[in-house]
C-alpha cells in the first residue's frame, strides 16, 4: 500500500506514541498491550474533524482535506461564534462559500457540526432561519447544532437552561431532526459556591452543569447532546498521566 507524505506521518507518529506508551514506566507503573487484530466500536466520520474558522482562509486548505482523511467539520470558530451572523458575508469565509467549499472537500452535512450565535446578537429566531437556509433551503442535513461556545463564562446556567429550551423550540419547528448540543464544563468557576442536590446519588454538587443539568431537568428538558471542552495540553501544564 502506497502512503502519501501527510499518511505516512500520521502513521509514525502513532507508532512512536504507542511505543513510548509501552516503555517501562519509573516505579514499576505497568505497560501497555495493543492487539491490533481485536475491533471494537467503529469510530463515525465525525471523529475525524477540524475547527474552520469564518475568519480564515480555509479555502486554501481544501486539497489536504481528502489526503488527511477530515471527515468532519465544525464551524464557525470558537467564541467568535457567538457573533457570528450567518446572514452577512463580511468574513473571510461567509456562510455561501463555507458551504461550497464543504461539498467541494466531500464533507457530508451529517458530518458538520454548527455552532449558533449566542449571548450576543443572536436570537431563536435567527437560529431557526439558518437551520432553514441549511436543510430545507440547501438540503444539506445538518444534524448537530450547538448553542454558544463555552459558555461557563459569559451566561449564568439558569438562564441558559431556559434559552436553550427557547432555542431548541425554535429549531426543531423547522427541522424536528436535528440535535442541539448543550455547553457543559468540569470547571466550577465563578459558581463553585451554588449547590444542587444530585437526584441519583443525592450528594450536593457545585458548578455550572450540575446547575444547568437540574435547571433542565425542572424545565422537563433533556438536552440532545452535551458539548464538553478541555484543554489537557495548555502551555506549561503538559502531563501524559493528567491526559
Amino acid at each position: 500500500m502506497k502512503l502519501s507524505r501527510m499518511s505516512a506521518a500520521v502513521l509514525m507518529t502513532l507508532c512512536f506514541f504507542l511505543l513510548v506508551a509501552a516503555l517501562p514506566r519509573a516505579g514499576g507503573a505497568p505497560t501497555l498491550t495493543v492487539n491490533t487484530k481485536s475491533t471494537g466500536r467503529t469510530l463515525t466520520g465525525t471523529a475525524f474533524g477540524v475547527n474552520l474558522f469564518y475568519w480564515g482562509d480555509n479555502h486554501a486548505s481544501l486539497p489536504y482535506f481528502k489526503e488527511a482523511g477530515i471527515k468532519s467539520v465544525r464551524y464557525p470558530g470558537g467564541a467568535n461564534s457567538d457573533v457570528f451572523d450567518w446572514t452577512t458575508t463580511n468574513a473571510t469565509q461567509p456562510w455561501p462559500l463555507f458551504v461550497a467549499d464543504m461539498a467541494a472537500a466531500g464533507v457530508l452535512g451529517k458530518n458538520i457540526i454548527l455552532t449558533c450565535n449566542y449571548g450576543k446578537s443572536g436570537t431563536p429566531a435567527m437560529a431557526a432561519a439558518w437551520v432553514w437556509d441549511a436543510n430545507v433551503s440547501r438540503k444539506m442535513g445538518v444534524r448537530y447544532w450547538e448553542l454558544g461556545n463555552e459558555e461557563w463564562d459569559n451566561t449564568d446556567p439558569v438562564k441558559y437552561a431556559h434559552d436553550y429550551v427557547k432555542w431548541s423550540a425554535a429549531m426543531k419547528a423547522v427541522d424536528p431532526a436535528i440535535k442541539l448540543g448543550a455547553i457543559v464544563t468540569n470547571v466550577w468557576g465563578k459558581y463553585a459556591k451554588e449547590a444542587v442536590t444530585n437526584p441519583v446519588t443525592h450528594k450536593q454538587e457545585i458548578g455550572w452543569t450540575p446547575i444547568l443539568l437540574s435547571t433542565l431537568h425542572t424545565l422537563g428538558a433533556v438536552p440532545d447532546f452535551l458539548v464538553e471542552h478541555q484543554y489537557q495540553y495548555g502551555p506549561g501544564t503538559e502531563d501524559d498521566a493528567k491526559l
